[in-house]
């Protein structure tokens, strides 16, 4: 009896005569889809070996064109001729002391930690080390007229302090395998009563991840000059810059961490710049 099924056979077998297919060109065909399947599980596996820390990339491809684009030659060059005027001013009314500047890696890279007491850190900062510098900074930065123009000739990273998430970690990371200089104020922002806070310790994990040392660096004078409340720094030579040794975290390296371990760490390396500073702290270790 013929049944339906029959017919639809029938119709596969004319249709498969018809467009010239046999049992072979099947054959080659799933032998190139299987091909392609397994090209694609190998790309996938050699972008999860590149990745650094195992998240996926959310990230649109927008912010990665925006995060992957290169300076242009102008602002390059305006750079280069603006910072040591800069530099000058800096040294000339507002730093007094500077030391351990021999602490900073001249080539590899690292994690500069310090406190945060005024918009004035950015710039002795940037004074202060002659290589360029990586910021990360709040969004709402971008807001601000005295330092829009310093960040837009400075790398900076400028981070969502709601929503943070796992892009901005893996941007830092990157950047750090590149043998660049990160810094990171952990507080958060700029400090209310001109006393070391407890800072976050998302650059401990940062540091493990990229197994990279952390430099800790004091700044004291700043909160006096520049404070909240006043538009423009006062005219003063208080600021001081002290920089410590490098802190490395081996120990660390390849071990799962929970974390009141990392903030134990983060705890003792607020309390190594508070001493740096000569400011106390704002919280008990």
């Amino acid at each position: 009896m013929y049944t339906k099924r029959d017919g639809m056979l029938g119709d596969l077998v004319d249709y498969k005569i018809k467009h010239g297919w046999n049992e072979n060109s099947c054959r080659v065909q799933d032998t190139y889809v299987d091909r392609r399947k397994q090209r694609e599980r190998r790309r996938k596996e050699r972008r999860l070996k590149e990745m650094p820390i195992d998240f996926t990339d959310r990230r649109s491809g927008l912010e990665r064109r925006a995060f992957d684009r290169r300076a242009s030659l102008l602002v390059n060059v305006f750079y280069r001729l603006t910072k040591p005027v800069v530099r000058a001013i800096l040294y000339l009314f507002w730093i007094r002391e500077v030391k351990g500047i021999e602490n900073v890696p001249k080539l590899d890279s690292g994690i500069i930690v310090a406190n945060h007491s005024s918009y004035l850190d950015f710039f002795i900062t940037s004074a202060v080390i002659r290589r360029r510098l990586y910021f990360l900074a709040a969004r709402e930065l971008h807001r601000v007229s005295i330092l829009r123009w310093f960040m837009r000739y400075n790398e900076r990273i400028y981070l969502d302090r709601e929503k943070p998430g796992v892009r901005y970690f893996r941007e830092v990371v990157k950047i750090l395998h590149q043998n660049k200089l990160v810094v990171i104020f952990p507080e958060g922002s700029r400090s209310v009563d001109g006393k070391v806070h407890k800072g976050k310790f998302g650059f401990v994990k940062l540091a493990i991840v990229a197994r990279v040392p952390i430099i800790p660096m004091g700044i004291s004078g700043t909160f006096d000059v520049f404070p909240r409340d006043v538009c423009f720094p006062r005219f003063s030579r208080r600021c001081k810059l002290h920089i410590g040794k490098p802190i490395f975290l081996d120990k660390c390296f390849g071990k799962k961490t929970n974390k009141d371990a990392l903030q134990k760490i983060a705890d003792d390396i607020m309390q190594k710049i508070s001493n740096l500073s000569e400011i106390p702290t704002a919280f008990c270790t």
